[in-house]
């Protein structure tokens, strides 16, 4: 009798003991699984802060290019003057509201502005680099947004402003993809909605 109570108490404490190894278990994979979530979107924020600080620095070296050259700052096909916009020159958007859905990458030789968000799509291309037209899509949206400003603070077209506001937002992950524009409100980009952006103004080098 001994023996069979003593072999009853030992199935108990197995079966006891076997669950309490898998309640642990299945703590340990939802602590696993809740911090590799948190690191995927760690990473994708980090990635987003800096696609959009990099859409800063492109329309920034393509105003640098152009004064570097002796034409103007924020050259467009709105300029009159073929000395100081070529038209093989004419890389910046005019006034319209078009400006506000713009895109550039490292590849492009002007600012590009088309309205649909797939315009705004970036890819990966064969050396990893984040382009608007490659083999390998990614969870990221850029758009840039062109405001134009006169020496009073108001509004202006291109070809008179004195100084441009440049934002540029990123926005990733499932549709729908939260990319607001200037006339939207940029304080509903947020990381909570997966939004970043960055902005600059830039002014109008001196010229001739």
């Amino acid at each position: 009798m001994k023996n069979k109570k003593c072999h009853g108490f030992y199935l108990i404490e197995a079966i006891i003991a076997l669950f309490l190894v898998t309640v642990g278990l299945l703590v340990t994979i939802d602590l696993l699984t809740k911090t590799m979530s948190g690191n995927i979107e760690d990473r994708d924020s980090v990635i987003a802060v800096m696609l959009s600080q990099e859409g800063i620095e492109l329309v920034r070296n393509l105003r640098d290019n152009n004064a570097a050259k002796g034409y103007d700052s924020f050259c467009s096909s709105n300029n009159p003057d073929p000395v100081k916009c070529p038209p093989s020159n004419q890389n910046f958007p005019g006034s319209a509201a078009s400006n506000q859905q713009c895109r550039i990458d490292k590849n492009s030789a002007a600012i590009d502005c088309v309205s649909t968000i797939d315009h705004k799509k970036l890819y990966l291309d064969g050396n990893k680099y984040y382009v608007h037209n490659g083999a390998t899509g990614t969870k990221f949206y850029r758009r840039i947004i062109i405001h134009y400003y006169n020496e009073l603070g108001g509004d202006a077209t291109e070809v008179n402003a004195v100084s441009a506001k440049v934002v540029s937002v990123v926005g990733w992950g499932s549709s729908p993809i939260v990319l607001p524009r200037e006339t939207d409100g940029l304080s509903t980009c947020t990381s909570a909605v997966k939004c970043v952006y960055a902005q600059t103004i830039l002014t109008r080098w001196a010229e001739d």
